[in-house]
């Protein structure tokens, strides 16, 4: 499955601290390797700059305040899904400097009365 540029959402959970969290509107291009992303959460606004290869991905979400490292995996389905730490903190399994995270191209959802269209 190639890579989607274009809209994604997503979360991050901090399982000590505010739990799960959306990111939503992440802007995401990719090209070839690499791939870059702009968007928002709670904490602000961010950039994600990271390389996708052999089914890994790899990333550093930059805030104005600090970075955060993702690492995750392609699922098959079209996501992401990894885990999150601070890289300035050298224990990551305390909970609350690191995390898991799903991201996806975003998917608009149709409604109940939606008309329902043939493929030929």
């Amino acid at each position: 499955m190639k890579p989607y540029t274009g809209l994604w959402q997503g979360w991050w959970e901090q399982p000590i601290g505010p739990g799960r969290q959306p990111m939503e509107a992440i802007h995401m291009a990719f090209d070839g390797v690499s791939l870059r992303g702009e968007g928002a959460d709670m904490v602000g606004p961010f950039v994600m700059e990271g390389v996708s290869e052999n089914g890994d991905v790899r990333l550093m979400k930059r805030y104005p305040q600090y970075n955060v490292a993702y690492y995750g995996k392609w699922n098959g389905e079209g996501a992401i899904v990894g885990k999150w730490w601070f890289p300035w903190v050298e224990n990551h399994t305390d909970g609350l400097s690191n995390g898991n995270f799903a991201m996806w191209p975003h998917r608009t959802t149709p409604k109940g009365d939606a008309p329902i269209t043939d493929i030929t």
